[in-house]
């Protein structure tokens, strides 16, 4: 089968969530801050500030932190 510009290849499978380069898009952010944990700097920025480094992390991935419910510990 040859590739076709703009033909959809992902099957419907029921109750099913498909993995693809838009669903990954979609938790970058929060994975790349998480990555960022990796070095100390950033975890005690982070447990400084925790607003202040949601907000950093929104205003470049235009973003808003998650609800009240989701927690973070570093």
């Amino acid at each position: 089968m040859h590739d076709m510009p703009g033909y959809d290849y992902h099957i419907d499978i029921p109750g099913t969530t498909l993995f693809d380069g838009k669903m990954a898009m979609k938790g970058y952010a929060l994975n790349k801050m998480c990555y960022s944990f990796n070095q100390k700097v950033n975890r005690e920025a982070f447990l400084a500030d925790e607003k202040a480094s949601w907000r950093s992390m929104a205003s470049t991935t235009n973003r808003k932190r998650p609800s009240a419910s989701v927690t973070c510990s570093v």
